[in-house]
């Protein structure tokens, strides 16, 4: 006779569709597609005239703003006097590029400032430095 199906493990489901033979498993794969398909084609508008792209076009997948409501309006603060950084438009004011004598002198100015620097920290460190001194190896038990 045929095989008798027992679940055991994990996954009786998938030992169920192994157990059935190759046109039984279509069958258990596609019934739940084909159910589902009724209620799905149910809830749409059925509009098969067009292309797909008429049928993007109509499907609305933008929201229609709606004006603002008077005490909205009231409570936002005039277009004008707000401060921040704009994403589009004008570009912002940026500082030209240096020519090679500035490049020098910034060169310069830098490298006083790193002496500057480095002579302010030979203040904060030790006068003597520590010496690393080799450990003597442990005397074993003898």
């Amino acid at each position: 006779m045929g095989k008798t199906f027992i679940a055991i493990g994990r996954r009786p489901l998938v030992a169920l569709v192994r157990a059935v033979a190759p046109v039984a498993r279509v069958a258990l794969v596609a019934a739940p597609a084909i159910l589902l398909v009724g209620p799905c084609w149910a809830q749409t508008k059925h509009n098969i005239e067009g292309t797909p792209l008429d049928t993007l076009a109509k499907s609305h997948l933008t929201a229609d703003v709606p004006e603002a409501k008077d005490f909205v309006t009231s409570a936002r603060p005039a277009a004008n006097t707000l401060d921040y950084t704009p994403l589009t438009g004008s570009e912002p004011v940026r500082p030209k590029p240096r020519d090679p004598s500035g490049v020098k002198a910034l060169q310069a100015e830098l490298e006083s400032a790193g002496a500057k620097n480095a002579q302010r920290a030979k203040g904060l460190l030790p006068a003597k430095r520590a010496v690393l001194t080799k450990r003597q190896p442990a005397k074993t038990g003898e």
